[in-house]
């Protein structure tokens, strides 16, 4: 069946159903973006981050498939579209896939997260904030930094800590210059180039945008893995492709409901006696009031001293309790609400 009949065939069968196709010169098949309309709700309520990538073949024509994620209001993994793209053009295709992407969505761009294609989302996502998978980062810096790794022990511990720990960009430049030294990097360019990238990957750079706690792939891995299941036949055909993925998020759609079912079924426990955590049980599904939770034991642990204060402003020296050493100014204006 040709890509033009059978995406004829589709819409008619489900007039929902969004699907876009490339063709190569000789007309054939190279690329496709498929997603139902569940998706499309799905990327209206949850479409605020995405994550993606290729590691998978699904069939002998030698393409790979590329399913668009995110994060649902359970903590789930949600899929908002598929994208069978053939290898051989693989940054032509994924900047086109990815305007379908935005086509089907009406145009709403996400912040988005990937390895290897930076020039194909700043095309296709020039407003959005793209940030680098750490655990590609973390296995290149094995292959890169080999000799490094093998002479100091401590190295893996200082690299590590340079990419979660700092809570300002003055610590960041601080600990990342402390271990260029310390372990006479200087020179090393793959730890240079990756540096020019640091607002992508360093997670200090990422408290002013809302990445819902993406920074790996390996959500978008996991439901690779989960799609594989599915995607079985070797030859499996096009048609057979659309079929298969239907069928894969009937089944993944069921742990939604479940999800669901889950929270309007129990009763949450709060652990605290602060009403904003009982206000947040009410509208927070089970599994965001226990990350809400885990934030209100932070707080917990903090202590705050007044260090002024008048009719507007109050300035407070914030102290964790596990580390007082680590001093930290909260400024509140109690004219903005």
């Amino acid at each position: 069946m040709s890509p033009r009949l059978f995406q004829a065939k589709t819409k008619k069968e489900n007039k929902h159903f969004f699907s876009s196709f490339r063709t190569n010169e000789k007309g054939e098949l190279c690329g496709v973006f498929f997603c139902d309309a569940n998706s499309r709700r799905d990327y209206a309520l949850f479409g605020d981050a995405v994550c993606f990538g290729t590691t998978f073949r699904t069939n002998s024509y030698n393409m790979l498939c590329a399913p668009i994620v995110g994060i649902n209001n359970h903590g789930q993994t949600t899929i908002f579209g598929c994208a069978p793209i053939l290898d051989g053009a693989l940054q032509m295709l994924w900047c086109g896939c990815l305007i379908f992407f935005l086509e089907a969505m009406e145009e709403n761009r996400p912040t988005d997260q990937a390895l290897g294609i930076l020039k194909v989302v700043q095309q296709a996502f020039p407003d959005s904030h793209h940030r680098l998978c750490l655990w590609h980062i973390s296995q290149n810096a094995a292959k890169h930094l080999s000799k490094t790794f093998s002479k100091f022990k401590s190295f893996a511990l200082d690299f590590k800590s340079c990419i979660y720990n700092p809570e300002t960009i003055e610590e960041f430049e601080q600990d990342w210059k402390k271990m260029f030294e310390k372990y006479e990097l200087t020179k090393n360019e793959w730890l240079q180039g990756i540096y020019d990238l640091r607002e992508k990957w360093a997670q200090v750079y990422s408290h002013s945008y809302f990445c819902v706690g993406i920074t790996t792939t390996k959500r978008s891995e996991s439901i690779n893995k989960f799609l594989k299941s599915y995607f079985f036949d070797g030859k499996i055909l096009q048609q057979q492709l659309v079929n298969q993925y239907s069928k894969a998020m009937i089944d993944r759609r069921e742990t939604v409901l479940q999800a669901e079912f889950n929270t309007q079924q129990t009763s949450p426990d709060l652990i605290s006696p602060w009403n904003v955590e009982r206000e947040a049980s009410k509208f927070y599904t089970k599994k965001m009031l226990s990350i809400f939770q885990e934030e209100i034991k932070l707080l917990i642990g903090l202590l705050l001293e007044v260090e002024k204060q008048d009719e507007m402003i109050c300035i407070y020296n914030v102290k964790d309790i596990g580390d007082v050493r680590r001093i930290r100014t909260l400024i509140y204006n109690t004219t903005k609400n």
